[in-house]
């Protein structure tokens, strides 16, 4: 993976009603053992760039080279779904979207939510030992 973008912070913006996010993140954070962590990567939110100006053209390669290969066909799954389907993901981890959308062709609802990783991972394991005490072991 290019190094800018294990090096470079990217500032991200988002701005919704009585909310304005801001954040400054590399696009490909490790955990100090050259193991991947997160990914940052949100083209609409993405802020001016804030670097000197030597790393501008570097980023901006490895951005590109970065883009291409998550959006290559070999890489994605689209899946379409229906009424009272639930997805479950690691929102740092997974790489994700939603396709456009006609409205005159019909109606779309989808509901987001968030949970801190340490608030998932505390439930999962009081729940996993009242239901399934061995899986713990």
């Amino acid at each position: 993976m290019p190094q800018a973008l294990r090096t470079v912070p990217v500032t991200f913006h988002y701005r919704h009603g009585e909310h304005h996010l801001r954040f400054r993140r590399r696009t490909i954070e490790e955990d100090g053992h050259n193991e991947y962590m997160r990914i940052n990567y949100a083209p609409p939110f993405q802020g001016p760039l804030d670097m000197p100006i030597d790393q501008v053209e570097p980023f901006y390669h490895a951005i590109k080279a970065f883009t291409q290969l998550v959006s290559h066909i070999d890489h994605v799954y689209e899946t379409r779904l229906a009424p009272g389907d639930l997805v479950i993901f690691n929102n740092r981890r997974v790489l994700h979207g939603r396709t456009k959308f006609n409205p005159n062709e019909g109606e779309r609802h989808l509901r987001g939510s968030y949970i801190a990783l340490d608030a998932f991972r505390d439930r999962w394991r009081v729940l996993s030992e009242r239901y399934h005490p061995d899986a713990l072991a």
